[in-house]
């Protein structure tokens, strides 16, 4: 990692390494402090842009990561990251550790993910190569088919819907989508107290 000072048009201080990988995405943490990069090398490292030092280092993808995006504020900070593995993982963003949550069912790569909601009330939508959008809200959530691999996805929030726009082929789709109550984070907690148990 490397901060610039723009103005000065130069390294604001020393290059940190990180990973072993090309990094093949990136997202902003809420609090501005950080940031979490998705990489070839099958990790995500989380950095520290003020303060600087080695990055946090996040495990659990079986093949390289292709997306990430951060969601939450105080002690729930997420990150979801997607990747040629066909899975999305969401972490804890304040404890680090093992993936909290796993999400399987696209039929390949996962190239693109956004974050929808507020506090405890959030949802996932996918994009993947697989042809298809998908919203994950913790139930059993719905499936788009789009017919041509999805790039990338780009939410417009509206009155009691969330307007879902995917790049697909040479041109783009758009799918109006009633947002109800999410069950993310108690999918989470049963995942956690599940883990617990063992």
């Amino acid at each position: 990692m490397r901060v610039w000072d723009v103005a000065a048009g130069a390294a604001a201080r020393p290059a940190v390494d990180g990973h072993e990988g090309d990094v093949t995405a990136l997202a902003r943490v809420g609090d501005g402090r950080r940031v979490v990069t998705a990489s070839r090398d099958k990790t995500l490292r989380v950095w520290d842009v003020v303060e600087g030092g080695a990055p946090l280092k996040l495990v659990g993808h079986e093949d390289e990561v292709n997306a990430v995006e951060c969601y939450g504020e105080g002690d729930a900070r997420r990150a979801v990251s997607g990747g040629d593995d066909k899975t999305l993982l969401v972490w804890d963003l304040v404890k680090g550790g093992a993936p909290l949550l796993k999400l399987e069912g696209h039929t390949g790569w996962v190239r693109a993910i956004a974050c929808h909601g507020e506090g405890d009330d959030w949802c996932i939508v996918s994009g993947s190569r697989d042809g298809t959008v998908r919203l994950w809200d913790g139930a059993a959530g719905a499936v788009y088919p789009l017919g041509s691999a999805v790039e990338s996805v780009a939410l417009a929030p509206r009155a009691g819907e969330v307007d879902v726009f995917a790049a697909v082929g040479k041109s783009f789709a758009r799918l109006a989508l009633r947002v109800g109550p999410s069950q993310l984070e108690e999918r989470i907690k049963e995942e956690q107290a599940r883990r617990e148990e063992k």
